[in-house]
């Protein structure tokens, strides 16, 4: 009695007369089970908990609160078993075996039985696993290299990628069209063509990390290249056009020819120069 405490001696005297009256009825029916349990706010199963505890020993101190040693996120179970649990997930389950939840947990029962002690629920065993993380569980049972390959962040360098949310990436398959603004809005709107031209002449150039200036700086060249090509196209067609009238006009030989209606033939039709040269307003005619 020494070692209780005062708030549970207490408690246990509540209980104690919570029950007396049950435990000298002549008939303790369940009516009347259920009618002290709700008089006393707890279940009837409970009660009669309560009253199995005290037939048992013919004491009080039965009906003390008993305290648990575990709880959530702790182990009620006995130390040895606990030690037999850890050491058989340890060399046994967490091996380049890879044996089973239920391999491990027969395996613990066999130790348990050896040792003689009582093995524990499967259930234990299998809660034990389940706490592992996948990473440990890989790395233990399938290598370092193959946890790190599939847990491990692939560390890189994404062009662009220099500040949160400078790269938006859409899955094409919702077919779905989303606005991206620009970090700076002052650049002109471009199309997928004309981003996905831009950079293939930055890496042509050699640029290893590409961000927005570099790309519209880029795309300001591409637009004046493509400009002075248009001008220039222009000129050409122009000077073409010019070519074609002209090799469709009169030559000048023939035009003397007609005038003077000289033959094609002979030194005088093939010698032009003979033809004396007409000078225009050599005489002026006054207006009065």
């Amino acid at each position: 009695m020494v070692l209780i405490e005062d708030q549970d001696w207490q408690e246990a005297q509540r209980r104690f007369a919570l029950i007396r009256p049950l435990l000298s009825a002549s008939v303790r029916s369940r009516e009347l089970v259920a009618e002290v349990a709700g008089g006393y706010g707890v279940h009837l199963t409970t009660v009669y908990r309560w009253i199995r505890l005290y037939e048992s020993t013919r004491r009080v101190s039965s009906l003390v609160p008993t305290k648990r040693d575990g709880g959530r996120g702790r182990s009620r179970l006995d130390p040895e078993v606990e030690k037999i649990i850890r050491a058989t997930i340890e060399d046994f389950y967490l091996s380049k075996q890879q044996r089973s939840m239920q391999q491990t947990c027969t395996e613990v029962e066999r130790r348990c039985r050896n040792a003689g002690i009582t093995p524990p629920h499967p259930n234990t065993v299998r809660n034990r696993i389940t706490a592992l993380t996948d990473r440990v569980k890989m790395e233990r049972r399938r290598g370092k290299r193959a946890a790190r390959q599939q847990f491990a962040p692939s560390v890189g360098h994404f062009p662009g990628a220099d500040w949160p949310l400078s790269v938006v990436q859409i899955d094409h398959k919702l077919r779905q069209y989303f606005i991206i603004p620009y970090r700076d809005t002052s650049h002109p709107p471009i199309s997928l063509w004309e981003m996905r031209e831009v950079r293939r002449q930055l890496e042509q150039e050699g640029r290893e990390q590409v961000d927005e200036n570099l790309i519209f700086d880029a795309y300001e060249r591409m637009r004046a290249q493509e400009e002075q090509s248009v001008g220039d196209t222009r000129r050409v067609r122009r000077a073409q056009a010019r070519r074609a009238h002209h090799s469709q006009a009169e030559k000048p030989a023939r035009v003397i020819q007609a005038a003077f209606g000289q033959a094609a033939s002979g030194a005088a039709a093939a010698d032009v120069n003979d033809v004396p040269d007409v000078e225009p307003f050599e005489e002026l005619e006054e207006l009065s």
